[in-house]
């Protein structure tokens, strides 16, 4: 199993699918659960994010960040969970507009990760 491109202006691997497989003990049909959940979901917490931001809320931004990080470290997907730590840390200090920026961010990085997803394969849509 390949890495899913590689970001160029920043070198990162989008999506290291055998590192993800090997964390999981190699099981491909886990991976590809774990896959369509993230898929599925990503979208949903993408938006409940965008909602607290507004709100201005650290708690729950940290909390639906947190969720985004989570998800995208156990696929593998380091530079989406970088972004979402970021979120995650910009709200703890109280810092709500570098917070909204790094959000753009995120949605561009969830893109790449669904896209992956979807040319390895790894999703039978």
């Amino acid at each position: 199993m390949k890495s899913a491109g590689t970001d160029r202006r920043s070198n990162f691997i989008i999506l290291d699918l055998p590192a993800a497989l090997a964390a999981i003990g190699g099981n491909e049909e886990v991976l590809k659960k774990m896959a369509y959940i993230f898929y599925e979901d990503m979208p949903r917490v993408l938006e409940k994010l965008r909602k607290v931001l507004e709100d201005e809320d650290a708690a729950l931004i940290m909390r639906e960040a947190h969720t985004i990080s989570g998800a995208s470290s156990s696929l593998k997907a380091n530079k989406l969970a970088e972004v979402a730590v970021r979120v995650e840390q910009a709200a703890s200090r109280g810092r709500y507009s570098d917070a909204s920026r790094l959000f753009e961010r995120l949605g561009v990085e969830l893109e790449k990760v669904r896209t992956a997803l979807e040319i390895t394969g790894i999703l039978d849509r």
